[in-house]
């Protein structure tokens, strides 16, 4: 049986497909403001401002892989479980094997 974080990552991952759009959408909120304070630091002349965003972005980039890494282990578990299971790979390593 799966437990909550599992069934809420595999409902996830088989519920409806993004379009690129809404992807786009949904990273551009983080990264073009950020973006443009970076191009505002580089017009001033602001190395703080530089800095700033580029802190920003390192830590967006953190906190996606980590939640990409907590994600890929959750379903990970739970098709081992589904294996454990079904054994549905068992079927088709002895196909392989004739």
């Amino acid at each position: 049986m799966l437990d909550e974080d599992e069934r809420r990552v595999v409902s996830h991952f088989l519920g409806r497909r993004r379009r690129t759009f809404d992807s786009v959408v949904e990273f551009g909120v983080f990264i073009l403001p950020t973006l443009a304070f970076a191009g505002y630091g580089l017009f001033r002349h602001d190395l703080l401002a530089v800095l700033i965003a580029y802190a920003v972005l390192l830590t967006l980039v953190i906190l996606y892989l980590g939640y990409t890494k907590r994600a890929s282990d959750l379903l990970r578990s739970a098709l081992e479980k589904y294996e454990a299971g079904a054994g549905a790979l068992d079927g088709n390593a002895q196909d392989s094997q004739r």
